[in-house]
């Protein structure tokens, strides 16, 4: 495995009603720079090549500095994912003159005011070599044109189109229902990327099933990627580890459990749910991709234990 995601904060400054913290993250909770250490020197440094910072909105962590800092004096070069709304002050980056190794995965903007912060702050980011990734999340009120134009601004490396889904304890409920509204969004989204060549990335948060055949293989053949979901594991503040938020099952704790506890746990469930994806999903062309097994598991009601 090559990326561990770990949720550092649920604070946020914004209050979207899709956000997958708000359903499994406790209150108030965020992981304190010492407990960040003992997480990265045990279980990252020299197992992991990448890292994501999640939230709640991670640039609101009081020790996001220090996490970088200490992230950066391990390996100069090691990769750094920020997944943010992109409403923080320029100055929490200002000290960093070359950020090639950083990838920031940016939220689209609910009106003109984020926009215009948004716009100025990944326009610096790219100046210091940054990746702009910019995550278009599609739910009943998503104004597909909105995020379009958003797209033609700010000319982002990668784009990824994703559906708001359900966590175990919303009884699995959408937040958002694939239906053909919200499909249709994603359709004219990607042609869009494809129009002006962005890469376009898909991973479980929209499941490809809603592709038709010919709709999946145009995809293949316009820089597109998968992103497989069994490349990593997501953990928690309080270093409770999952193998997925959407599937809500933790299978182990950094401080109780060790990593190869924890991974063999892990693999066994990624077997159930490949069992559960080639058993049901049998029309799709590209499940052996393995990018969309929560989901596979979520349509069909069959969750492992």
């Amino acid at each position: 495995m090559s990326l561990n995601q770990i949720f550092i904060s649920k604070e946020c400054n914004r209050g979207c009603n899709y956000c997958l913290a708000k359903h499994v993250l406790k209150n108030n909770q965020h992981i304190n720079f010492n407990e960040f250490k003992f997480y990265f020197d045990n279980f990252i440094a020299n197992k992991f090549n990448r890292i994501n910072l999640l939230g709640g909105e991670p640039t609101n962590h009081p020790e996001l500095k220090q996490i970088i800092d200490y992230i950066l004096n391990f390996k100069e070069d090691f990769e750094i994912l920020i997944t943010t709304n992109g409403l923080f002050h320029q100055r929490l980056f200002e000290k960093y003159s070359n950020m090639k190794n950083f990838k920031f995965n940016f939220h689209c903007a609910h009106n003109e005011k984020e926009f215009n912060i948004i716009f100025n702050n990944i326009k610096l980011l790219k100046e210091k070599n940054a990746e702009i990734a910019l995550t278009a999340v599609i739910h009943d009120q998503t104004d597909e044109q909105e995020i379009i134009k958003h797209i033609q601004n700010i000319k982002p490396n990668i784009v990824m189109p994703v559906i708001s889904l359900p966590t175990q304890k919303k009884n699995n409920e959408y937040i958002s229902e694939i239906n053909d509204k919200n499909k249709y969004k994603i359709k004219v989204i990607i042609e869009e990327c494809i129009k002006q060549q962005i890469q376009i990335k898909q991973h479980c948060f929209s499941p490809i099933c809603m592709f038709t055949i010919a709709q999946k293989n145009k995809l293949l053949k316009n820089n597109f990627i998968f992103e497989k979901c069994n490349n990593g594991l997501f953990v928690f503040p309080n270093l409770d580890v999952h193998i997925c938020p959407f599937l809500d099952q933790k299978i182990g704790n950094l401080k109780k459990n060790s990593l190869n506890d924890i991974q063999e746990i892990r693999n066994n469930i990624i077997k159930k749910l490949d069992h559960i994806m080639m058993k049901k999903c049998t029309s799709c062309t590209l499940k052996k991709r393995g990018s969309c097994k929560p989901c596979a598991a979520h349509i069909h009601n069959q969750l492992p234990s």
